[in-house]
């Protein structure tokens, strides 16, 4: 029923919407919300009163979007009831039924400073106080009922908080999103918006994030929240703001391809890797190199050793350009890495790293100075997205003493200048979650993509993540920037969304980049013919006719592009257009007259068009180029077969029986030529040999499909087609 009331309210039917919505909200027996439904029904009755009298009253439509934003929230929250009551064992209800206390209030909102006492033992029980806050704060927001006035204060006053440190708000923004994911609430999404002016970059891209992520989830209401969307068209006037937005809208789409680059890493990159460790000579120190990380693959540029050190250096290679396009490499290793008791509540997994929170202060003091120091700048340096960095610390904390001197040694060893006089003048007391000055421009990418690879462990990797509404689901993810609506203001952008269209082609989505091309600016689109040969590009990969006419426009706007000559050749040979395409090909040829693949294609192309006569010159050129070229040998053979020039042809032929490279194929289109010439035994006996040949590699059907591949030809040189097919079955009896 909840998704028909959905629909109902999408399609802006209001009198239905409230006949579905009345027995469900009776159902619940709560007064309150069958009070506001029968407020709205009357309230709407009323206006349509007033409207069949005949009066005008221009603040109608207004009227109707409120009263089907008020529908959409008694739904909403009719909803919540519903789950907060038959499925208790959630974590969601559970959290809620939890006595949380006032936010704002409560003594223990200052976070923990670093270095502040001496005392570790005080130190650490002021670090727990302070998480059981900021647990009771997350949960309290995450399954909060719709925000009112007075809980909307509370919280734009905690974040206005001097003693509310930068992390802490960090992670309440993370709060605040979760909770907008199970129910849509006007209020929270635009604290989002004002948290996105916050001076923290972690705060300010954490919002942006939760804005992009609602705007994709609640597309479909949003035409009523008109606030929300004219706060979004207000920002998309900033260069900034639309620049990030589209840097987390390609993170997202990184997103889609996680499970395609974890079995990569898992069944091809890692196995390189570890093969080399285990047969790496004169190594050492081999057995005392921790498992862990040999089957995590922590900085596996310490690995480069042993006879395949070479195909292992590929490997890495290959892992650092996915890494650099965004691509998500290292949720294979850290996945199986998130059951320490640190992620046992869910408000962890939005921290950013700092040691000085609960158990990975345990960590901290008992590392040895030197790897504490070492640790937190590598760290602080890594690529690693935030709960990948408690993993990391909680794993070597594990691995002894023994296994952390061989750690430091390989980092230390594997690291430059630059590092070593930053480890020198590295605290132990310094904490890398602290604020620093920041360049937005440089920065903000990789502190969205982090955040989105948090986010993306949170709803794969928490235990209890089956019970959280996923936005990285395959069936929420199913969508393109251009069919959100809200996202209109982006779609003005053109350097952008022509960036979002070449990742889409990159990546070989091709009907969702030609559609992005397509909806570029038509007066700077029309004159660019990148754009039309990107729009052919795509249209020829989705075998698409228009691709032929669509390069012409491109040949037209840039006459002198050798790629698009070469692509219209090749399109209108697919399409079987071969004039169009010989006529291409001569334009190839006019400035690389030897190019044997251009010639043979050229010869192909009549071919097609049974041109054998008028081709031969072209392939006698190719044998004259490179007389071992053995494709040319069998077009020119062939070409020598239709024209009924046997004997040249049959030399040929044989010639390519004997060669190394020499196929069954080969011996049937000779036992096909001594047909055509009349050398009936002749040819019988190669056709036996070659079905002998068949059955050993190959079956039956493979034979005849062979046989068949050029005899549908040979009336061209006299040979009845029946008679033909009488050979094929004596052959196999």
């Amino acid at each position: 029923m909840a998704a028909n009331i959905y629909t109902t309210l999408f399609e802006g039917k209001l009198v239905d919407a409230i006949t579905m919505l009345r027995p469900k909200i009776e159902g619940l027996g709560v007064w309150q919300l069958n009070e506001e439904l029968e407020q709205l029904a009357e309230t709407y009755r009323s206006m349509l009163q007033y409207l069949l009298s005949g009066a005008e009253d221009p603040e109608g439509p207004a009227m109707k979007q409120k009263l089907i934003r008020q529908a959409y929230a008694i739904n909403d929250r009719a909803n919540r009831i519903i789950r907060l009551r038959k499925k208790k064992e959630e974590q969601y209800c559970q959290a809620e039924s939890r006595e949380s206390g006032s936010v704002a209030d409560d003594t223990y909102a200052s976070a923990v400073v670093p270095g502040a006492t001496k005392d570790r033992r005080a130190e650490k029980e002021q670090i727990e106080r302070h998480d059981n806050w900021l647990k009771a704060a997350f949960e309290q927001c995450w399954t909060s009922d719709l925000w009112n006035g007075n809980d909307e204060t509370r919280y734009r006053t905690l974040f206005a908080s001097e003693t509310t440190s930068d992390s802490d708000k960090a992670v309440l923004t993370s709060a605040v999103t979760l909770a907008l994911l199970e129910m849509f609430d006007e209020k929270k999404l635009m604290f989002l918006f004002d948290a996105y002016e916050d001076q923290s970059p972690e705060v300010s891209q954490r919002a942006l994030t939760g804005i992009v992520l609602m705007l994709i989830r609640y597309d479909g209401r949003l035409k009523f929240y008109t606030d929300i969307t004219s706060r979004f068209s207000l920002n998309c006037e900033s260069d900034q703001f639309r620049q990030e937005c589209f840097t987390i809208l390609m993170q997202l789409e990184y997103s889609k391809l996680t499970d395609t680059v974890t079995a990569k890493m898992v069944h091809d990159i890692m196995p390189a890797i570890v093969s080399n460790i285990k047969s790496a000579p004169n190594r050492a120190d081999n057995n005392d190199l921790p498992e862990t990380l040999i089957a995590n693959g922590e900085n596996p540029e310490w690995l480069f050793e042993g006879k395949d050190g070479k195909k292992a250096q590929k490997k890495i290679q290959q892992m650092g350009d996915m890494q650099k396009e965004g691509a998500d490499v290292y949720m294979s290793s850290f996945c199986h890495l998130k059951s320490f008791a640190f992620f046992g509540s869910l408000h962890r997994w939005f921290l950013p790293f700092s040691y000085f929170q609960p158990y990975a202060i345990d960590i901290h003091n008992e590392l040895r100075p030197e790897v504490a120091r070492l640790m937190s700048l590598m760290l602080n340096n890594s690529p690693f997205c935030n709960s990948d960095k408690y993993s990391f610390a909680f794993m070597v904390g594990g691995i002894g003493e023994a296994g952390q001197d061989t750690l430091m040694q390989q980092i230390e060893g594997q690291m430059g200048d630059d590092f070593k006089n930053g480890l020198d003048a590295l605290t132990q007391t310094e904490d890398i979650a602290q604020t620093k000055s920041w360049n937005r421009e440089k920065e903000a990418g990789k502190i969205s993509r982090n955040y989105i690879f948090d986010l993306y462990r949170v709803f794969n990797a928490y235990p209890y993540h089956h019970q959280l509404f996923n936005p990285f689901d395959k069936k929420f993810s199913h969508f393109t920037s251009l069919h959100i609506v809200s996202f209109g203001p982006l779609t003005k952008d053109y350097d952008n969304m022509l960036a979002l269209a070449e990742f889409f082609m990159r990546r070989g989505q091709y009907a969702d980049a030609k559609d992005m091309f397509v909806s570029l600016n038509p007066q700077m689109r029309e004159s660019d013919a990148d754009i039309w040969q990107k729009i052919g590009f795509c249209q020829q990969k989705l075998n698409e006719p228009e691709a032929l006419d669509t390069y012409k426009t491109a040949f037209c706007l840039q006459p002198e592009s050798k790629w698009t000559i070469q692509h219209i050749a090749q399109t209108a040979f697919d399409k079987e257009d071969y004039d169009t395409a010989i006529e291409y090909y001569d334009m190839m040829l006019a400035d690389d007259a030897d190019n044997l693949k251009l010639i043979m294609r050229k010869a192909e192309a009549m071919f097609a068009k049974e041109q054998y006569k008028e081709a031969l010159p072209l392939l006698y050129k190719v044998n004259y180029i490179d007389e071992n070229l053995r494709k040319g040998k069998e077009m020119l053979a062939w070409g020598l077969f239709m024209t009924k020039n046997f004997d040249k042809a049959e030399t040929l032929y044989r010639d390519l029986a004997k060669d190394e490279e020499a196929v069954t194929l080969d011996t049937i289109n000779l036992a096909h030529l001594l047909y055509a010439k009349g050398e009936v035994q002749k040819a019988m006996k190669l056709y036996a040999k070659a079905y002998q040949q068949y059955m050993k590699e190959a079956t039956t059907e493979k034979f005849i499909e062979d046989f068949w591949h050029f005899g549908i030809f040979l009336k061209n040189v006299g040979v009845d087609e029946g008679r033909l097919a009488i050979v094929a079955d004596a052959v196999r009896v």
